[in-house]
């Protein structure tokens, strides 16, 4: 595969899915807020999934400052390859 540049030496933006495992405040979580805030940054398409009732925040409430391009609430009764295949790209 050969990928094209947008621009000299520049990257082409890639779409990128975070399924938050849950909200606790731990090491990894911390890192996984910082990936999402880094691709932000660089220009990438983000998109942060969490799997809980209506009605629940996506980002955890101690994420602060990360800011995404989209966020979905997936109902916890919904089978998460049923929500893959539905938004896949074309």
């Amino acid at each position: 595969a050969v990928l094209k540049r947008c621009a000299a030496g520049a990257s082409p933006a890639l779409r990128v899915f975070y399924l938050l495992p849950h909200h606790n405040l731990t090491g990894g979580m911390k890192m996984l807020m910082e990936h999402l805030r880094e691709l932000t940054r660089r220009g990438h398409r983000v998109t942060a999934v969490y799997r809980a009732a209506a009605g629940t925040c996506v980002l955890p409430p101690w994420a602060g400052d990360v800011a995404v391009h989209d966020q979905v609430l997936v109902e916890p009764s919904e089978a998460l390859q049923d929500f893959l295949r539905r938004t896949r790209p074309a």
